[in-house]
């Protein structure tokens, strides 16, 4: 990335070459790429804060025509030069920016970046818990990203939303702790000892999938529960209670209904209180 200065200044190119690379740093591979994508111009500018432009500290970042350009308020040039780029005004204007050209993501830049750097790892070692406890090596999980997001991007513009400031970032780490406590209640309710709830499991998620998704109500529990439908299992919750309850729940399996192995099968919940 070139460095294109609107007005002289070296300390605004080396703040700005030294937030980038803490950036890279905390977000990788996947950082670079995004930020390549978003800043298609590969040129950093510096300019006159306009109204309304987020600053901090007198210094702030937006994204032009696929150029990163570091902003100074008015009266303010040189002051605290070397925080251009920083990431508490990096982050918000490449998530406001538009995506760059030829790319069309369903999400936005802080969603993208907690999926990269929380979910994954997560998520793989759950689905092995889950594969494990249930002696199903071909268990599949299903986070339903797109979807998730779009009801909770939906449910963050209504008036009074309770949705938390920083949701974008939380959402793949907390989409990732569901399966994992999904993973912690089947070893906690034995099911890799028991034969007959591996039988009775099976048999209604024939499937072999395991889903979340999120719903505008309930059937039976407050805020989350567990439904089965044409062989997939889903773990359900309802918007906005995703982001809000995931960290502190405790899911519940009733083991007890796995035993049946008739009708009643198809209805293993789980509470999240």
């Amino acid at each position: 990335m070139t460095v294109q200065l609107t007005r002289p200044s070296v300390r605004y190119a080396e703040g700005a070459a030294f937030h980038l690379e803490e950036f890279i740093k905390n977000y990788g591979d996947a950082g670079k790429e995004e930020i390549n994508s978003i800043g298609y111009a590969h040129q950093i500018e510096i300019d006159l804060a306009e109204p309304g432009q987020f600053t901090r500290d007198y210094v702030g970042t937006a994204v032009k025509d696929g150029k990163l350009v570091i902003l100074f308020e008015a009266g303010e040039f040189g002051s605290n030069n070397n925080w251009g780029l920083r990431e508490i005004t990096l982050l918000p204007a490449l998530n406001a920016a538009p995506p760059g050209p030829g790319s069309e993501p369903q999400m936005t830049f802080l969603a993208r970046m907690g999926i990269a750097t929380q979910l994954h790892e997560i998520l793989n070692e759950a689905q092995k818990k889950i594969a494990g406890h249930l002696q199903n090596p071909d268990i599949k999980v299903d986070p339903n990203l797109e979807e998730n997001f779009g009801k909770l991007l939906a449910e963050s513009k209504t008036a009074g939303s309770s949705l938390d400031r920083d949701w974008q970032e939380s959402f793949g780490l907390y989409t990732a702790n569901y399966f994992k406590s999904f993973a912690y209640q089947l070893e906690a309710q034995n099911f890799s000892g028991e034969e007959m709830l591996r039988e009775a499991f099976a048999e209604g998620v024939d499937k072999g999938l395991i889903a979340l998704r999120i719903v505008d109500k309930l059937k039976k529990m407050q805020y989350c529960e567990v439904e089965i439908e044409d062989g997939v299992l889903y773990l359900q919750v309802r918007t906005p209670k995703l982001l809000s309850t995931l960290m502190e729940s405790k899911l519940i399996l009733f083991a007890d209904h796995c035993q049946d192995m008739g009708s009643e099968s198809q209805q293993h919940w789980l509470q999240c209180d």
